[in-house]
């Protein structure tokens, strides 16, 4: 007979799970995150003269994710981000290698990017220690800089009370007709939903049929939305034994130097969860 184990948490991701769990005291010595499972919040207020981020990661293992990143007291002059992290892994020297993508509620050239992070050590450290495309140590690579060309021009409408909400979509795919052999990407877009239009998002997520799944050009056709901003990753990962991979995520924040940060982060679904396996 054959015995079916679920890994969703089980022994085989124990040891991911630990290790990234003893970070995260480093990475938010002042507790300024706060939940777990789907739901995480700030409320924060940085009075020091230097920027202070802290990231969190979940306990989920996924290749994409529908989450909710809501700002409670936006402010048009307050650049201070809230993210997503996702693809975290981590190296045998316990460095981290990730994706993120950055979000502001205000206006101007400083409230979107996206950068992929590689063999970081310190998230503390300004742009985590990283330098633009180094060959070893900490690097980053830009895939949308924090510029005004790439800012996001209209924020979504806010709420009765004042709040403003980016639903932030990301997934996996293995290459296609470009693209390296046995490698993947990413494809994100950031959206103004409401309530039903996040819900029919919110349904293609853990679908795997290429005719019903959640992908840009679905939530275009069948929503009828066109994301506030869009892109791919390239060359993100390297696929199991042809799938892509399920990996870490986490929340971010960074709180600009006598600024306060006040939100909360929803998953709404995730794409992909750990597979059983069969011995």
């Amino acid at each position: 007979m054959k015995m079916v184990k679920k890994i969703l948490l089980g022994t085989l991701t124990v040891a991911a799970i630990l290790a990234f769990a003893s970070c995260k005291q480093a990475d938010d010595p002042k507790k300024a995150i706060n939940g777990s499972g789907n739901n995480y919040s700030i409320d924060w207020d940085n009075g020091e003269d230097n920027v202070y981020r802290a990231y969190n990661p979940t306990s989920f293992n996924h290749a994409g994710a529908l989450v909710k990143v809501t700002f409670e007291k936006p402010d048009a002059n307050n650049f201070s981000k809230m993210g997503v992290i996702f693809n975290l892994t981590e190296n045998s020297d316990k460095s981290k290698n990730f994706c993120i993508i950055g979000l502001a509620a205000a206006t101007g050239d400083k409230n979107f990017y996206v950068s992929r992070f590689s063999n970081i050590t310190d998230i503390q450290a300004s742009n985590f220690g990283a330098t633009e495309n180094a060959a070893t140590g900490p690097s980053e690579k830009v895939e949308v800089g924090l510029t005004e060309g790439n800012k996001i021009s209209t924020l979504p409408t806010a709420a009765a009370d004042g709040s403003v909400s980016y639903y932030v979509y990301y997934k996996a795919f293995p290459n296609g007709a470009t693209g390296t052999n046995g490698k993947g990407y990413y494809e994100y877009g950031i959206y103004s939903f409401t309530d039903t239009q996040a819900a029919a998002a919110n349904a293609m997520m853990k679908k795997e049929n290429t005719a019903e799944e959640a992908s840009l050009s679905r939530f275009q056709s069948e929503i009828g939305v066109a994301p506030l901003k869009s892109g791919t990753i390239t060359d993100a990962f390297d696929l199991n034994n042809g799938a892509v991979p399920q990996t870490k995520m986490a929340v971010y924040a960074m709180i600009s130097p006598k600024k306060s940060l006040k939100g909360k982060w929803k998953y709404l679904d995730m794409y992909k969860e750990a597979e059983e396996i069969e011995e």
